[in-house]
């Protein structure tokens, strides 16, 4: 089990009296609240209130498979990097969108 911590403070031996349970603290510059969900990888902490998971899970579902679907393209060797990188031309895009809903069950929004 992986373990994130910011500093330390020894309490062996020591006397400890418990000032609050389920309420908002602070690790580092971040304020994190009770109920915060805690995403936490190599590159730090990210504390998500609980009612934008949702949306926090699905753009990520959206992004890896825009990614995903890139990285498929460029490995077939016939597009180039600006071809899937930049501006889509109609086709690729309505590719794209279907591997995006055959992946994730949504449509891509028209943000991109």
């Amino acid at each position: 089990m992986q373990a994130y911590y910011k500093n330390s403070f020894p309490t062996q031996g020591m006397r400890v009296m418990v000032t609050g349970i389920n309420i908002p603290v602070r690790i580092g510059n971040a304020l994190v609240m009770p109920a915060d969900v805690v995403l936490a990888d190599r590159e730090g902490l990210w504390f998500i209130p609980p009612h934008m998971v949702q949306e926090v899970v699905e753009s990520g579902e959206m992004s890896k498979a825009r990614d995903d679907w890139s990285l498929m393209m460029l490995s077939t060797r016939k597009y180039t990097s600006r071809q899937i990188y930049g501006p889509l031309t109609p086709e690729l895009q309505k590719q794209r969108d279907e591997y995006i809903f055959q992946k994730t069950g949504r449509r891509p929004s028209r943000e991109r």
